[in-house]
């Protein structure tokens, strides 16, 4: 839980950076971004519905695994941008997909007991680049770094709005 938290703050303090710079980025899209860093994560729908279930129902092998991964993320995107009007669908589905895909650089920095980051490349191919070793998934100290980043940015946007 930790991991995905610092994912969404770290999402929402570039994604509001970028507003700054880029006029044509609405900030009403922030929430948008913040959403598809969530969307990688949703492969730990595992531990509520294990594959075996789905195997057993659909009479085929199965796995939840491909969402975390660029290809099931980025279809993922396409299915959650459906879900708005005809005309925001198009930014709606490029923010998303920033924000999923900023997931993997991240997730890249997990300490993995062999080493490896998960081949986060699939289906395009099964190459697992090095694992960086930095913190594991359920440690809360990188939670600290990304709130102070999303807090200061936070109090530059309120402090910008309030002057414009």
């Amino acid at each position: 839980m930790p991991d995905l938290l610092t994912h969404v703050l770290v999402v929402y303090a570039v994604m509001t950076a970028l507003t700054w710079r880029l006029g044509r980025l609405h900030s009403r899209l922030i929430p948008v971004a913040m959403a598809g860093t969530v969307i990688p994560d949703l492969a730990k729908i595992e531990l509520l519905v294990p594959p075996r279930v789905i195997e057993t129902v659909l009479g085929i092998p199965f796995s939840w695994r491909p969402i975390h991964r660029i290809g099931g993320a980025i279809v993922l995107v396409g299915l959650f941008a459906l879900l708005f009007d005809r005309g925001d669908r198009w930014s709606v589905a490029v923010v998303a997909l920033f924000g999923a895909l900023s997931q993997f650089p991240l997730d890249g920095f997990i300490r993995r007991a062999n080493g490896l980051s998960p081949p986060y490349l699939y289906p395009v191919t099964w190459w697992q680049p090095p694992a960086g070793d930095l913190y594991l998934s359920s440690d809360l100290w990188p939670v600290i770094p990304a709130l102070l980043l999303a807090g200061a940015v936070w109090c530059r946007d309120r402090r910008g709005s309030e002057a414009g």
